[in-house]
């Protein structure tokens, strides 16, 4: 304070001390103004992380529902979301447990639960003693090593590397990285918890910390779709293959017998092998191997390769003097390897009884044209005549069955009767049937698939479309795109969620404008959430495409 060539008065120190002191505090003080942003900003990732929660368990109950009505299937899916279920809840609660400490040690009590009641919101020493300070608990040296765990069990989970898999892998790093970083003020990078406390309020760290759980959730959501998108992929898509036979249950004697034996729901890619024995039973071995059982050929019967038709259906052309029963091996080479489903069928000659295909995956698709080929014998004047609800047509002994979309998940039951040139009806057998909706359509942006890359404005004026999965075998199906979420990454930011209603972004000007006026060349634009409407009824938030902008 004096000048070098006239010493200072002892009086003159303090006060020199003291304007540096002050001096020091005005440094450090936040304004209350930055104080009521930052809570502001912290309530707002509460509710963002509270709204991904419930996306999250809705998909992660899709799952569940899946799982429990096709386990085979859906049985690697469900492990894995139950996995990441509770490792999401217990790093999420290891998180509120670091905010929580961190206030308390600042308050000096054990029961504040909320930055809301923190007397000094700025204190920019009380996160650094819980979480980085040297003689401290360090939460945030532990909490580094939690995030790293749970990032590599969700990028051990996504195998595939391209198109939305790429897409993921990405966000998860983006959102779980943890790697030393630098500011613009420092030559050198600081560690990732010294990021999250160094020379910040309390207030900055505690909004930082709820920002990694509402990403923590999200990524979580994202989590479970791929999962069961990824079931989708896969080459089979049902998970019960049964041998199914079509074949008159009676025939007069003497008469020609024709039926035809195979694979329900099968892939047109794939030939079956279907072998018949007409040894009596048991026509095939059968062994419980882990729980399921396995099937083979009986060494001490002889069996008939039969010829397939067109349609990929074994024919067995022959005659029976008496009543029996036959069966076989189907065998279908898929991408999961050999798979192999037994059938048997019972046959009676000269029965006045009808009879239907007994089979366990008789089922019926709602909305669209169900073929039932039935057979009934009464006497050489008789007739088969199949009774039963949503019936539309028949002719000869094939009928169309269309059940409405309402009709999903309910069962119902068909008979067929023998009716005479006099009207006598002999009472013959009944099927039931599940009525089910149709599968989920293949998704794509206009002709291009998953990680095609195009202009700006192609993104913004072509259609989704929805189309019948390659491998259902009903003809008319119809898929039409209602609505569905366009998902931007942003560098550094929440990825931009923008709801459309209609097949295209172009269709929701508002979105269009939005889309335009955050999209870059380079950026991603996923399509998510699609909602459908088909013709069994609302299929909704089907996992689109990403697309690449130019």
């Amino acid at each position: 304070m004096g000048a070098t060539n006239c010493p200072e008065t002892p009086r003159q120190k303090m006060i020199g001390m003291m304007y540096l002191f002050y001096t020091a505090l005005l440094a450090l003080n936040v304004s209350n103004e930055v104080i009521e942003a930052f809570i502001y900003v912290n309530e707002s990732l509460q509710t963002t992380a509270i709204n991904y929660r419930e996306k999250s368990v809705q998909v992660y109950n899709e799952i569940s529902v899946a799982y429990n009505q096709q386990p085979d299937k859906f049985e690697y899916q469900w492990k894995k979301a139950k996995e990441i279920h509770s490792a999401s809840d217990s790093l999420y609660g290891f998180i509120e447990d670091i905010k929580l400490a961190v206030i308390r040690y600042s308050n000096g009590d054990d029961t504040t639960n909320s930055i809301t009641y923190v007397k000094k919101q700025d204190d920019i020493n009380a996160a650094k003693e819980i979480m980085t300070a040297e003689m401290g608990q360090k939460l945030g040296w532990q909490l580094e090593q939690e995030v790293i765990k749970y990032r590599e069990l969700l990028l051990g989970v996504v195998s595939d590397t391209s198109g939305s898999g790429k897409f993921l892998k990405n966000s998860i790093n983006a959102a779980l990285a943890t790697e030393p970083r630098k500011d613009k003020y420092d030559d050198s990078a600081k560690p990732w918890p010294e990021t999250l406390t160094a020379g910040m309020p309390l207030v900055a760290t505690y909004a930082l910390l709820t920002k990694l759980q509402s990403d923590l959730r999200n990524i979580e959501t994202d989590m479970y779709s791929y999962l069961i998108g990824d079931a989708e992929r896969l080459d089979i898509k049902i998970s019960e293959l049964e041998a199914l036979v079509a074949a008159p249950g009676a025939v007069m004697p003497g008469s020609r017998f024709y039926g035809r034996v195979f694979i329900g729901a099968k892939d047109t890619t794939m030939t079956p092998k279907i072998w018949v024995t007409y040894d009596g039973e048991p026509f095939y071995d059968s062994t419980k191997v882990n729980g399921k059982w396995e099937f083979s050929k009986n060494p001490n019967k002889k069996y008939h390769l039969l010829k397939l038709d067109d349609t990929g259906a074994g024919e067995i052309d022959t005659t029976f003097g008496a009543s029996g029963s036959f069966g076989g091996l189907a065998v279908y080479e898929s991408n999961l390897g050999e798979i192999i489903r037994p059938f048997k069928h019972k046959y009676s000659v000269g029965s006045s009884s009808g009879a239907i295909t007994p089979t366990k995956m008789m089922v019926l698709y709602a909305g669209l044209d169900n073929p039932i080929q039935f057979a009934a014998s009464g006497g050489a004047d008789s007739r088969p005549v199949l009774r039963g609800p949503h019936i539309i047509r028949q002719v000869g002994n094939t009928a169309i069955v269309k059940p409405p979309a309402s009709a999903v998940g309910s069962t119902i039951t068909l008979t067929v009767d023998a009716v005479g040139e006099d009207g006598t009806t002999t009472r013959g057998d009944s099927q039931s049937f599940r009525v089910l909706a149709v599968p989920p359509p293949k998704i794509a942006f206009d002709v291009f698939g998953d990680g095609a890359e195009l202009p700006l404005e192609w993104v913004i004026n072509r259609k989704l479309e929805a189309d019948a999965p390659d491998d259902f075998v009903f003809e008319g199906a119809t898929y039409n795109v209602v609505s569905f979420t366009v998902r931007i990454a942003i560098p550094g930011a929440k990825p931009e969620l923008i709801q459309v209603n209609g097949n295209s972004i172009a269709s929701d000007p508002s979105a269009a404008n939005r889309v335009r006026s955050i999209a870059r060349s380079g950026t991603a634009v996923q399509f998510a959430m699609v909602n459908i409407n088909s013709s069994s009824g609302l299929i909704p938030n089907r996992a689109g495409v990403t697309i690449i902008i130019q």
